[in-house]
């Protein structure tokens, strides 16, 4: 019988190798974890809950592309850790200097403060929007902004996107800045 996280580590295999069902089927499951950070984060840093969701989700979007099985944590724990770490870097680059208080943050090995269970119905509700989110990627963004994104989803400098796509880092900077524009419009 496979297990939750045998399913997930799957998941981000088939992920990588170009499945967009995997992909939209682990950001599904990966969603409440996000929800949950942005919310516990906006209250702290007076950011919109919205905009540290989306910051969230690039957190997820990178977890995926950078994972390694042998880096001694479970997918969920580590995504859950890229995820907050994207929201916290989101929220102290607003709050111009306030600080996040060390007992927010939560150790990487405490998986357990991030179950989370679903109904039938919220998973639904959950694929519906991941898929949505999807599309507007796609159909919104640029062939270059998409091409950007994932170079920057997998841990890439600006320099090197700007080599892989024979660009600036300053063009990679501005398409980055039109793929945040546009995400925050999403919805």
């Amino acid at each position: 019988m496979q297990t939750h996280q045998d399913e997930l580590y799957n998941l981000v295999l088939l992920a990588n190798n170009g499945d967009g069902a995997a992909l939209s089927q682990l950001v599904t499951k990966m969603m409440p974890i996000v929800r949950m950070q942005a919310a516990k984060y906006s209250g702290i840093s007076g950011i919109d809950t919205d905009d540290l969701f989306q910051e969230g989700m690039i957190g997820i979007l990178s977890a995926v592309r950078t994972y390694e099985a042998g880096c001694g944590a479970a997918f969920k724990t580590y995504a859950a850790v890229c995820t907050k770490n994207r929201i916290i870097t989101a929220a102290k680059k607003v709050s111009l200097g306030k600080s996040i208080h060390s007992d927010c943050l939560v150790s990487i090995e405490d998986d357990t403060a991030f179950t989370t269970d679903l109904s039938p119905e919220d998973s639904l509700i959950v694929k519906e929007k991941v898929d949505k989110l999807f599309r507007f990627i796609e159909t919104k963004l640029t062939p270059k902004e998409r091409s950007v994104l994932k170079l920057f989803l997998s841990g890439q400098s600006y320099e090197t996107i700007a080599k892989k796509l024979d660009s600036s880092p300053k063009s990679v900077d501005n398409a980055l800045q039109r793929v945040r524009q546009k995400l925050k419009k999403y919805h």
